[in-house]
């Protein structure tokens, strides 16, 4: 099964960087499920935080490509609204909020963090040996977050292709590449950057920087340190 490479995933990060918005529903009595927001019996649809971005122009990149450990540094900065709207100014919202089948250029900060804890712990279990463990997280994911078509390869033969749909689910194609053992990765020394080494990554067992920039930068900061 090709994991990724044949279908590419592009994301968006707005430019002008993300904010925290309360958002308090008004009470429609003629519809009460108006907006697709969870209602009381009364009426009130629920308040609730969401992280917006500001309407800045978007950039692009492929974050299967250019940050293969991302699930990782998702799971470990995002357990603040302030870890998660730097992190979303560097790599855009993980998700997006459904409102009656579209999808809204925001997301609901709750649901993050679900989707937080649930990389956390899959990462705990691999930190921990245990792939079982891992699995079985991963099999109980909290939202359906990729889909699958078939591509033709160069033999003429279909090969079936996991596609994200958000960056979410590139984090879920990163996690299952861990645990099935075609990856491995590493918290760099310097930055927060997740890093893959081993077989095929060009990084060795030993390699404890992401680049040789953060090696440097390292060197620097602690030979000027008292």
């Amino acid at each position: 099964m090709t994991i990724s490479g044949t279908v590419r995933l592009e994301w968006s990060v707005d430019q002008a960087g993300y904010e925290l918005v309360h958002v308090t529903p008004p009470h429609d009595p003629a519809h009460p499920s108006g907006g697709g927001e969870w209602t009381s019996l009364l009426g009130f649809r629920e308040p609730y935080d969401v992280i917006r971005g500001k309407g800045g122009s978007p950039r692009l990149y492929r974050p299967l490509e250019e940050h293969p450990g991302l699930y990782r540094r998702f799971a470990e900065q995002c357990e603040s609204v302030e870890g998660l709207i730097e992190f979303a100014n560097e790599f855009g919202l993980p998700i997006y909020r459904f409102n009656n089948g579209y999808a809204v250029a925001e997301a609901k900060t709750e649901e993050v963090f679900r989707n937080r804890a649930f990389f956390m712990q899959i990462a705990r279990a691999l930190d921990n040996g245990d792939t079982d463990a891992a699995a079985h997280i991963f099999n109980h994911a909290p939202q359906a977050a990729m889909t699958c078509q078939l591509v033709k390869n160069s033999d003429g033969r279909f090969d079936s292709v996991i596609i994200p749909t958000s960056l979410a689910g590139a984090f879920l194609v990163q996690a299952m590449s861990e645990i099935r053992g075609e990856s491995k990765f590493r918290r760099c020394k310097n930055c927060p950057t997740w890093f893959p080494y081993g077989s095929g990554t060009g990084h060795t067992s030993r390699r404890e920087f992401c680049s040789d920039r953060c090696r440097v930068a390292w060197g620097r900061r602690h030979r000027s340190a008292p």
